[in-house]
């Protein structure tokens, strides 16, 4: 728990290049942060701000498998993953709770490629949650991404 500060984590996803260019980026999060704090009415220095951009983030990951699945898609199908095999990184864990494949009972599946290992504190690890919201019901799907050492 961070007291006194507030945690904003930014996705900017799917930009296109023309609107807003990779060197205007640190421009682009220093405008919002003052936006924020004048929102926010916080004055204190401490806002801490994590972004990530592209399109094999965590949080992307989930959002498309998710409109696979309200698409009526099934979750070990071949198109999720090929959507796991297009991503350039070294592991890759997707869970999926709820009413897969339009069953009665709730059920978990899981994918994984490569190793995500999740006890390692120093590993570059991304997560994210998407809620899929079928006809069945809601099925939350979570991602962990292990991104490649440079």
């Amino acid at each position: 728990r961070i007291d006194k500060s507030l945690v904003l984590n930014l996705q900017l996803m799917g930009l296109k290049t023309k609107q807003l260019k990779k060197s205007d980026f640190p421009f682009f999060i220093k405008q919002l942060l003052i936006k924020l704090k004048n929102f926010f009415n916080y004055k204190n220095n401490r806002l801490v701000t994590y972004y990530k951009i592209g399109k094999s983030t965590a949080i992307f990951t989930a959002l498309r498998v998710a409109t696979l699945l309200e698409k009526r898609v099934r979750f070990q199908s071949q198109i999720v993953k090929k959507i796991i095999g297009q991503l350039n990184v070294s592991g890759v864990r997707i869970s999926c709770k709820g009413r897969l494949n339009f069953v009665d009972r709730a059920t978990k599946a899981q994918i994984s490629f490569g190793s995500v290992p999740l006890q390692t504190i120093k590993a570059d690890i991304d997560y994210g949650l998407i809620i899929a919201n079928t006809k069945k019901g809601l099925q939350s799907v979570k991602v962990w991404i292990l991104n490649k050492k440079q």
